[in-house]
Order: structure tokens, then C-alpha cells, then sequence
């Protein structure tokens, strides 16, 4: 009994004096959804967070526990334990909630919601991250929740970005550059996998149809593959594109000139990334049109011999 005493202590006071890393790592998760011990870790989080006194303690505090929430969910989502994994992602929506309105009413007060503010940034920011991994590899009915973890996420970080503006809109306006430029980066990582995806097309594309050239099959096999090979390459791509658009016309608000020179820089080459996907569309396109016409005429050879 002593033994699971002094357990139980080191996790409460574990659970009272844990914050969020500024380089938002993800904490280990301790035990998950899945164990038959998990209520205990709940009911030492809620003691925490009952010791946890005043607006922006407390702002710190749920977004410390969100982080628990966003790693045992990945945890879940690997072991595919999709029932525990959605109700780690239950407590982070509602986590993540609280965080923005203490943060908030800490700022009504007065306080100094800075540090406070960049932790939830920086974090959420990781968990984006971690969210669009996971939704990659969990089977379709479970993504509706991880969806809904997303734009928790994204509206967390939103309200964030918006409570600091109203007290000091420089330091707002360095941290959505510093989000934007992260975005700008996931969009260049698309690019590459885009491209990458769309050289790759017409290969199974000619395969198929030198396979069915007398059934006269050409034509139709090009353009299905052409449409549907990239797809989900295409689908991330507008995706970042989406996200580096709302931190660009966030900016616009409330950023200070060099910061917003160095937006419009990035937005030029945001527009650089989609000509050059644009171009390389085109040249996918001819190609498969040459494809095409080549295939036909073999056709017309074969049903002449």
C-alpha cells in the first residue's frame, strides 16, 4: 500500500509541476485510453488542475494537458485502438477550449499572456502536424474525429494569435510569420511529392493500355489515370496552400512592415510553386495526349492487319 502511495504521489505531484516545452516535443503519454488503469491518471490531471490557481496558471495547465491528449492519441492511432484514440481526442477539443478562455480572461485581467500565448502557438503547431500524420493511417469512420481535432487545433491557435494582438500586436505578428514560414515549407515539401507523383503517372497508364490495345481501351485508360493518380498528392497540396493563405491574410491585419514585406516574399514564392505545378500539368497533359494518339494509331494498325 505504501508502494502504490508514494506512486500515486509522484504522479499527482508529476501531474501539478509539468509544463509545455517552447519547442512544443510531444511528452510521453504515460498510460492511454486503452489501459484499465487510465481513470487514475484523469483523476491525478483533475487534482492538478485543482491546485493550479489563477487564469493564466491554468491557460498553461490545459495546454499542458492537451499535449498528453494529442500524444496518447498517436499512440492510439499506431496501435489502432480507434475507440481510445477518439476519446483522447474528446478531452484535447475540450482541453484546448479551456485553454483560450483563461488565456483570455487572464489578458481581461490585465496580465502579461505572452509566454502563455507562444507555448499554445508553438504547440498547436505540433499538433497539426502530429493530427495530419495520424488521419493518414486510421481507417475512414475515425477520421471524422481527428477532423474535428484539427479544426480545434486550428481555431485554438486562431484565438491564441488574436488575445495577443489586442496587447501587442509585434510580438503577434513574429509569430504568425514564424507559423507562415512553416507553412511555406510544408508547401515545398508538397510540391516536391506532387511532382514526383505526377512523373510517375503515366507509367501505369501505358502499362495498362498496351495491355487491353485490342479491346481498344487506349484512350479512356490515359485519361482515368491522368485524373486520378495524384489525387491525394493534389488534395495535400491544397491543403497547405489553404493554411498558408489564412496566416498570410492574418498578417495583412496585424503585421508591421518588414514583417509584412517578408509575407508578400513568401507569398511570391508560394505563386512561383503553383506555375511551376501549373507547367508541369501541362506537360503531363501533352504527353498523355501524344500517349493517346500514338496507342490509337497501333490500334487502327492492328485492327487493319
Amino acid at each position: 500500500m505504501g508502494k502504490i502511495t508514494s506512486i500515486l504521489s509522484s504522479m499527482l505531484m508529476a501531474s501539478i509541476i509539468g509544463g509545455v516545452s517552447a519547442q512544443a516535443e510531444l511528452p510521453d503519454p504515460g498510460l492511454c485510453p486503452d489501459s484499465p488503469f487510465y481513470f487514475l491518471e484523469s483523476f491525478i490531471e483533475n487534482v492538478g488542475t485543482f491546485f493550479t490557481f489563477g487564469d493564466l496558471a491554468k491557460a498553461e495547465r490545459y495546454a499542458d494537458l492537451a499535449q498528453e491528449r494529442i500524444a496518447e492519441a498517436k499512440v492510439m492511432a499506431e496501435k489502432q485502438q480507434t475507440q481510445a484514440m477518439e476519446k483522447a481526442l474528446e478531452k484535447y477539443e475540450k482541453q484546448m477550449v479551456k485553454t483560450t478562455e483563461k488565456a483570455e480572461k487572464a489578458r481581461n485581467k490585465g496580465k502579461n499572456i505572452e509566454k502563455v500565448i507562444e507555448i499554445v502557438t508553438r504547440a498547436t503547431e505540433k499538433h497539426l502536424e502530429v493530427l495530419r500524420e495520424v488521419l493518414e493511417k486510421v481507417p475512414g469512420p475515425a477520421k471524422q474525429a481527428i477532423t474535428k481535432a484539427l479544426d480545434a487545433s486550428k481555431t485554438g491557435q486562431q484565438k491564441a494569435l488574436e488575445a495577443l494582438s489586442q496587447v501587442n500586436p509585434g510580438k503577434t505578428s513574429e509569430l504568425n510569420l514564424e507559423i507562415a514560414q512553416n507553412k511555406l515549407e510544408k508547401i515545398e515539401q508538397k510540391t516536391e511529392e506532387l511532382l514526383e507523383k505526377e512523373e510517375e503517372c503515366g507509367a501505369p497508364c501505358q502499362t495498362e493500355c498496351e495491355g487491353t490495345l485490342a479491346e481498344g481501351g487506349a484512350g479512356q485508360c490515359v485519361s482515368e489515370c491522368s485524373v486520378s493518380c495524384s489525387q491525394e498528392e493534389k488534395e495535400n497540396m491544397e491543403q497547405a496552400l489553404e493554411e498558408f493563405k489564412e496566416k498570410y491574410d492574418f498578417g495583412q491585419i496585424i503585421s508591421t512592415e518588414g514583417i509584412q514585406e517578408k509575407l508578400d516574399e513568401m507569398k511570391t514564392e508560394v505563386e512561383e510553386k503553383i506555375e511551376e505545378i501549373k507547367e508541369k500539368a501541362i506537360q503531363m497533359q501533352e504527353n498523355l495526349q501524344e500517349q493517346k494518339e500514338e496507342l490509337e494509331q497501333r490500334i487502327k494498325q492492328l485492327q487493319g492487319d
